[in-house]
This record gives structure tokens, C-alpha cells and sequence, in this order.
């Protein structure tokens, strides 16, 4: 999640950014609309970080949809680790959509309460499933640390726990961040872009919110990952060394669990890098650095298909149906030509003569 923020905070906006984590319960709708007034874009960087956004939004809701597809039409594919990666896909899918809301906004032009209703729902999608999409790629780890390095066979009795926490958690935190009113614009630095966690210039008490609740969580779950990573691969290469598993597999997964990894940096170290340059000084931020940071942080959904979503048991299916598909589209072999052999072409010659001779 790239920190960037819809609406120019005035005088009244900072005063009430201040106090956005815990505030008063009623906002004054005049200091709302006056932060949220639109999503028009202040700087042509602005928009070009908006349309950046909704092209990335695209190809993540592309990739979400290619691992929704595999599980809904391949029912071999419907093992317990691939419905993991579906709900990751869901996540992914319905984040990918919340930003597509600046773009849908800024196109329709719009204004006062529409503008504020759009703010306060994109905010709340995306602090819901963004969440939810990290909270995923941990219980992704956790089954494999179970069934790989403690060989718990019945990983799926974690099913229900997983939901409660990764949908659950998310929930009960974008509904506390709503009715405090700790919702809207993600900067205050006069750019308008999208809603999230409410942010704040540097010195303000809001602006660490955003780290609090998002950015210190996402580094704690990168930090399990690639520690569950470690142990399941060394538990994968004593499983070689015991003739149990081929060595050629081995590696295969190896390679797996270090693109599990590359994708989470990729989709997330741009925007942190984003985040803590804007706490520090947000005034001199490069806007490169934000239009890279939308780009890898909008790409989730892709990145996410790639790295979890495709592999040899998930693009069988794809490659049979292709291999029919040319079979069909084939024109069809002329019919075999029989060849007759010049000894016998004499001798039919011969027979056909005598018959006329007769």
C-alpha cells in the first residue's frame, strides 16, 4: 500500500489530522468535505500516479482472477495448499479493486458527499484486504512449516482459524480506523490520490498511525515468512539427504519459497521505502519514488499469481487444453495416395492390353 492522499489539507484539516487516531466521535462534515473534496489529482504527478495505479490494479485483478478461475474449473487443482492461495487471490482481487476507485472517481468528476462516500469506502476495502492479503501469505507459510517440518498431515483443521484471523482481524481494524474517523486522505502533503489510513505531515501524532497499524505488522510478517522459508527448506534439504524426496524436486521448491519471498518484497519494499521518506521529510519526496511505489504496491495481485498461482499442477490444465485446442484448429491430413510398385504397374499394363486385344 503506497502512502499517498486524496485531498489539500487546510489550517482546520491539520488540527483535526492531529487528533485522527482517538478523536471525538463526530468529524464536523464541513472539515470532511473540505479534505476529501475529490480525486481530480492536484499535479500531473498525481495523476500519473493515479493511472498508474489503475493500470497495475488491472493486471492484479488479472492475475486474482486466473487463480479463482483454476480453482472454480479444474477440480483436481482443489487441494487444501491451492484453496490457501485462492482466498489469497480474493483478497488480492477485491484490493485491486478498491484502488480502481480513484481512477473510476477522477474520471466521473466527483465531488462533495459522492467524493467523501468514494474516500470512506475505497479506505475501507483497501485496509480490509490488503490486510487480509498479508495475514493469507502467513497462514500459506505456517500449513507448510506444519505438514513439511512439524509432518502434521491434517494441516486442513486449520481452516477455521485461518478465516477467523485473516478475514476477522482485518475487519474488527478497519471498523475501529472508521468510526474514530481515522479513515481518509493517507498524506497530508496536498496530493490527491486514493484513501487509506488517515495520514499526517511530519511532527503529527497521525501521520505514525498508518506504521502503527500497517507497516509494523507487514515487517513482522515478512519477518516470519522468510523465517518459516528457512526451516522448511532445510527440512526439504534433509528430506534429500534421506533419499525421501528427488533431489531435481528439491529444488523446484527451493525456487518456490524464494519467489514467495521476491514477490512480498517486491510488492511492498517501494511503499515502505515511500512511507518512511514522507515521515522523515515528506516535502522532498522524489515523485519516482511514489510512481514505483504505486506500481509494485498495485501489482500484488499479479505478482502474488505468479509467485503462489502457477506452477506445473496449475498450468497442466492450461497447457492440455491448449494442445486440443491447435488439435482442433488443425486442417485435417489429406487421405493417404496408395503407391503401387513398378512391377506391379507392369503387369496390370500387361493384363489391360490383352484385355483389349481379346
Amino acid at each position: 500500500m503506497t502512502s499517498a492522499a486524496p485531498g489539500t489539507a487546510t489550517p482546520d484539516d491539520d488540527t483535526l489530522i492531529t487528533a485522527a487516531f482517538g478523536m471525538p466521535s463526530a468529524l464536523p462534515a464541513t472539515a470532511l468535505a473540505s479534505s476529501l473534496s475529490n480525486f481530480t489529482g492536484d499535479t500531473p504527478d498525481d495523476d500519473t500516479v493515479i493511472t498508474t495505479a489503475f493500470a497495475a490494479s488491472l493486471l492484479s485483478i488479472v492475475g486474482a482472477l486466473f487463480v479463482l478461475f483454476n480453482w472454480v474449473c479444474f477440480p483436481a487443482n482443489r487441494i487444501f495448499f491451492l484453496k490457501l492461495i485462492t482466498f489469497l487471490a480474493v483478497s488480492n482481487l477485491l484490493s485491486a479493486t478498491s484502488y480502481v476507485i480513484s481512477f473510476v472517481a477522477r474520471t466521473a468528476a466527483l465531488d462533495g458527499a459522492a467524493a467523501d462516500a468514494a474516500c470512506q469506502l475505497q479506505a475501507f476495502l483497501m485496509m480490509t484486504f490488503e490486510t487480509a492479503g498479508i495475514y493469507w501469505t502467513i497462514a500459506i507459510a505456517w500449513t507448510l512449516y506444519r505438514q513439511v517440518v512439524r509432518k502434521r498431515p491434517r494441516v486442513e483443521q486449520w481452516e477455521r482459524a485461518y478465516h477467523v484471523v485473516c478475514w476477522g482481524v482485518p475487519l474488527v481494524a478497519a471498523l475501529v480506523l472508521l468510526f474514530t474517523n481515522s479513515l481518509g486522505g493517507a498524506d497530508a502533503g496536498g496530493h490527491e490520490t486514493w484513501c487509506w489510513i488517515r495520514g499526517a505531515d511530519r511532527g503529527d501524532a497521525a501521520g505514525y498511525v498508518q506504521v502503527a497499524v500497517f507497516y509494523l505488522p507487514l515487517i513482522a510478517a515478512f519477518g516470519f515468512n522468510a523465517l518459516v522459508y528457512l526451516r522448511v527448506g532445510r527440512a526439504f534439504r534433509a528430506l534429500v539427504d534421506e533419499g525421501a524426496v528427488d533431489a531435481g524436486k528439491e529444488r523446484m521448491v527451493q525456487l518456490r519459497l524464494r519467489l514467495h519471498l521476491l514477490a512480498f518484497l517486491a510488492v511492498w519494499l517501494a511503499p515502505l521505502v515511500e512511507r518512511t521518506w514522507q515521515l522523515i521529510d515528506a516535502a522532498t519526496l522524489p515523485p519516482p519514488l511514489r510512481v514505483a511505489s504505486t506500481l509494485t504496491g498495485c501489482s500484488f495481485g499479479l505478482l502474488n499469481a505468479m509467485a503462489y498461482g502457477c506452477n506445473d499442477k496449475t498450468l497442466r490444465p492450461w497447457k492440455d487444453a491448449c494442445v486440443r485446442a491447435a488439435a482442433r484448429l488443425r486442417p485435417p491430413a489429406p487421405p493417404p495416395t496408395t503407391t503401387v510398385a513398378p512391377a506391379a504397374r507392369r503387369q496390370l499394363d500387361e493384363a489391360l492390353l490383352r484385355a483389349e486385344a481379346q
